[in-house]
Order: structure tokens, then sequence, then C-alpha cells
């Protein structure tokens, strides 16, 4: 994937290194790693790369659960 990135990758390269990145993707939603789905979706948009609907929704949910879990550790902390 690294090469892919790269200002001066071939398009082969850029195309293998976003389809890395969305294997992974989705292997890691697959597994429910859920932080590492959320840095995998960041690879993959900074890639370029065509990230389905489904793999944005579960993403966007993990990110929302995370947010709010990090909430209530600043309220728990507070009391």
């Amino acid at each position: 994937m690294h090469a892919g990135a790269s200002a001066n990758a071939s398009e082969m390269q850029k195309n293998e290194a976003r389809a890395a990145a969305l294997e992974l993707l989705r292997r890691s939603v697959a597994f429910k790693h859920d932080r590492l789905a959320i840095i995998r979706l960041v690879d993959a948009v900074k890639l370029d790369a065509a990230v389905e609907s489904d793999l944005w929704s579960y993403c966007a949910t993990v990110a929302n659960a995370l947010m709010d879990r990090g909430q209530l550790q600043k309220l728990q902390a507070r009391s």
C-alpha cells in the first residue's frame, strides 16, 4: 500500500494500493475490529478508494459509539 500512496506511483500501483486498503477495511469490519476499521477507512479515503456505503455506515456507527464512550468517561471523571 505504501508504494501506491507515493506521488510518483504508477496507476497500477495506485489501483493495487486502493484494492489492498479496501480489502483490509472489509476484513477489519468482518472481524469487528472497530478502531482498526476507522484507521483503515482513513487509509482508503487518502488513497481515493471507492468505499462502499455499508463500510461507511459501519464506520460511522463505530465513530459515534467511540465518541459517546469518550464523553461518558469524561462525565465519570467529573463525578
